[in-house]
């Protein structure tokens, strides 16, 4: 039948135009198409057609770069021209993102995009926070004093702590065990060593400061404001320091460093080069998180690299996150509560020793603490040093916990 016939006496012929023109448009597989057909072409854009597939893909990267670099010269150009350039390029990473968002072999969200979400989710429970009056600002932490700063500290933990599981769960498709948080054997074990470690290392720096006449101390159990009990704000910044040291060893490492390693493994990255990776990349994003302290410099932001690098010995080595938090705890603690020491640029409101700073910068590091200092950098040595001997004297060698790139039986488990 032609498709210009017009049908029956008196009937137009105008839809059956149009439906043979839909159909010579479109192809007869589509018809047939459901939902999920249209899910799996999606996810294999790559497979049944590369050449557009990598055409798009090269359009994002660099539509992508050219909108960060120009950016200021849209914004000064129109309100709506980096969002419009914005709202594009999101469609395009939106057409060619099956394979870019989805890793088919772990059927789960690829480990960028997982770690892009588990931020977003951060940054709405700090808004939902902050919205219903949790102290989380620095400067309502610090406005109160030790108690409002160890509340901050508490509610931060426990924002972080909500975040961590559910991206591990719902992202990762991992048991939380894995965060290494949970008390399986070895767990209190390794928390007592890694105390009595940040204990060591930071006593070690205060002795070789007084030794060397680089230090006065001017008070003991010293508390600011005057008024203030102390044993009320040193029990205060001890939950601080607590609460600090699990955190920031939680995303830092617990969430971070395994899913970035998780995310490079691969053909071209055997396992411990991935976490070797992962280590480096976390750690430089520890560095990155302490920039903004009081007095840093780009030394003390290298440094305190170096730092992340350390505590990642324990979970790197182990795959438990224990040692790495009590390091973390008591190296803070005693430097700023007890020895009386800035803290990455911050100065605790009470502290057992109360010091005069006098001996060279590039030793003491100053304003900043030891962390931007040589003598804090020779405390992360020995610290490292002790780190693989214990687990040398424990297992005959110091090899890295390859299970944690190994995600796969884990995910269909969770699945």
């Amino acid at each position: 039948m032609d498709i210009l016939e017009t049908g029956p006496p008196g009937r137009p012929g105008g839809p059956k135009l149009f439906g043979a023109i839909i159909r010579l448009a479109i192809p007869e597989e589509f018809n047939a198409m459901t939902w999920r057909d249209g899910v799996d072409a999606w996810s294999q854009l790559d497979r049944r057609h590369p050449a557009p597939w990598w055409t798009g893909v090269a359009v994002l990267v660099l539509g992508a770069g050219g909108a960060a670099f120009f950016y200021r010269h849209l914004v000064e150009m129109s309100p709506t021209a980096f969002p419009a350039v914005a709202g594009v390029l999101a469609l395009l990473l939106l057409a060619v993102g099956g394979r870019l968002f989805w890793n088919e072999r772990e059927r789960r969200v690829r480990a960028l995009f997982r770690i892009v979400l588990w931020n977003g989710l951060v940054y709405l429970l700090f808004v939902g926070g902050r919205y219903v009056g949790l102290p989380l600002s620095r400067s309502a932490m610090f406005a109160g004093g030790a108690v409002t700063m160890a509340a901050g500290s508490v509610c931060i933990a426990a924002i972080f702590t909500i975040a961590a599981i559910v991206a591990v769960k719902v992202l990762d498709r991992r048991p939380v065990r894995e965060l290494g948080i949970v008390a399986v054997p070895g767990f209190w074990g390794d928390l007592s060593f890694g105390l009595g470690l940040g204990v060591l290392l930071m006593t070690m720096v205060f002795g070789i400061e007084v030794a060397a006449g680089w230090l006065r101390v001017r008070d003991w159990f010293w508390v600011a404001p005057p008024d203030t009990s102390f044993a009320k704000a040193m029990s205060g910044m001890a939950v601080v320091f607590v609460a600090v040291g699990f955190y920031e060893e939680l995303t830092s490492r617990g969430y971070l460093l395994r899913a970035l390693a998780q995310g490079l493994v691969g053909r071209l990255i055997p396992a411990s080069w991935a976490i070797g990776l992962a280590t480096l990349i976390s750690s430089a994003a520890f560095g990155y998180g302490h920039v903004g302290n009081p007095n840093a410099t780009w030394v003390s932001t290298f440094n305190i690299v170096l730092a992340g690098i350390v505590l990642a010995l324990p979970y790197i080595l182990t795959g438990r996150l224990a040692g790495s938090i009590g390091l973390h705890i008591t190296w803070n603690f005693f430097q700023g509560c007890v020895y009386g020491l800035p803290v990455s640029g911050l100065v605790a409101p009470v502290s057992i020793v109360h010091i005069e700073q006098l001996g060279p910068k590039a030793w003491t590091g100053g304003a900043f603490g030891p962390e931007a200092g040589l003598l804090g950098v020779l405390a992360m040595g020995v610290g490292a040093m002790l780190i693989v001997g214990r687990e040398r004297g424990r297992r005959g060698r110091a090899t890295l916990h390859v299970e944690l790139v190994e995600p796969t039986a884990q995910a269909r488990l969770v699945a």
